[in-house]
């Protein structure tokens, strides 16, 4: 994987290796994601699926905020659990 340089423009196309790649964002996170109902919007051009930045930015929000939710849900479990 490319190293992460924490940018994606919002105007650009991107496959969702490169733009994944570019924020550091693994196959396993992704894969999470979609479980929990979490999409990156692709737009298929010839055979390629591609998406906007402004669309990849939107998919990190999303995931982060499941990520957070996990999280909080996770510690309250364990704090009962004491």
């Amino acid at each position: 994987m490319p190293k992460a340089d924490g940018f994606i423009d919002p105007h650009r196309l991107y496959t969702r290796r490169a733009a994944l790649g570019a924020v550091g964002v693994g196959m396993n996170t992704m894969r999470a994601a979609r479980r929990a109902g979490i999409e990156l919007r692709t737009l298929p051009v010839g055979k390629q699926l591609l998406c906007l930045g402004r669309d990849v930015i939107s998919y990190l929000q999303l995931v982060s905020e499941h990520q957070q939710q996990e999280a909080a849900h996770t510690s309250e479990g364990t704090e009962a659990a004491s």
